[in-house]
């Protein structure tokens, strides 16, 4: 059940989040294009169908996150291709990304689908394959055979820490301002030296 639960408020955090990149349907599918520089790309399609699907200006090593909020999901046509070696940046990314259904019900893998798919309350059922990890409530087979799931997993978005900033720390203030109390009492209690003149 924990486990449920953490990927339960992952799916809800990843559905939540600002979208990085734009996209638009044309007549070859659905275009994704990033910024070429963001580690982190996020694509908010609503109930766009998940057909066809080409990736564009994504930096090497960029997370990629699809949020979905279709309740009966289609992966079919052409999703990356099927070759390892492929050039096509949905294969190449295809261990960084992840498809959020915080909403379905039902998901048919119908074809080669590379990324991982987040789809907790959702039975999944095909005949295609499934280049990544596959976290849902069932998985059966589908009319034309079973899904085959390869072994793709999610590499972790780790979040490059910012650099360190040139303003000091709070206890470093405390610690000057303490020492320079410090020096003005001292200053304040030393005898000052009578000049006397003598004429």
């Amino acid at each position: 059940a924990g486990a449920k639960t953490h990927l339960s408020q992952l799916s809800s955090d990843l559905a939540n989040l600002a979208q990085v990149g734009t996209w638009a349907v044309s007549s070859a599918g659905l275009v994704l294009s990033g910024d070429g520089q963001s580690d982190l790309l996020v694509f908010n399609l609503g109930n766009t169908a998940l057909q066809n699907i080409t990736l564009s200006n994504v930096k090497a090593g960029a997370h990629v996150v699809i949020n979905s909020s279709l309740r009966h999901v289609n992966f079919g046509g052409n999703l990356g291709g099927d070759l390892g070696n492929s050039s096509d940046a949905l294969a190449l990314h295809r261990n960084s990304i992840v498809y959020n259904l915080a909403n379905a019900d039902n998901v048919n893998v119908g074809t080669f689908l590379n990324g991982s798919v987040l789809a907790l309350g959702a039975d999944v059922i095909g005949s295609g394959h499934l280049e990544g990890s596959l976290f849902a409530n069932s998985l059966s087979a589908g009319s034309n055979g079973k899904l085959e799931l390869g072994y793709e997993p999610f590499k972790p978005y780790r979040p490059v820490p910012p650099a360190p900033a040139s303003v000091p720390e709070p206890s470093s203030w405390v610690l000057l301002l303490g020492a320079l109390s410090v020096l003005a009492l001292a200053s304040a209690r030393r005898p000052r030296e009578s000049r006397v003149q003598t004429r």
